[in-house]
């Protein structure tokens, strides 16, 4: 879609056409938009989750020694007791 929109803003940021000048600076601003917001998107957030896991996961071996066990998944717990009756 961005590869759309900006194609079709380039006859406009080129200024053709009556009062092309006057909506070239608009044509302009939006396809650099749209090309620095997709490269936020696909760029800059994936990285940003990838630094916040590996944080995550030294302040769990770091600091896991203080709040305690931790269930994991798939773990398998001993029999409860039967309740005496």
């Amino acid at each position: 879609t961005t590869i759309a929109m900006a194609a079709g803003m380039v006859p406009s940021a080129m200024a053709l056409g009556v009062g092309g000048e006057f909506r070239a600076p608009m044509a302009v601003a939006v396809i650099a938009g749209l090309i620095v917001s997709t490269l936020l998107s696909l760029v800059f957030v994936p990285a940003v989750f990838l630094l916040m896991d590996s944080l995550s996961r030294l302040l769990g071996r770091l600091l896991g020694r203080f709040v305690g066990a931790r269930d994991e998944p798939g773990a398998t717990h001993p029999p409860a007791a039967p309740a005496a009756g």
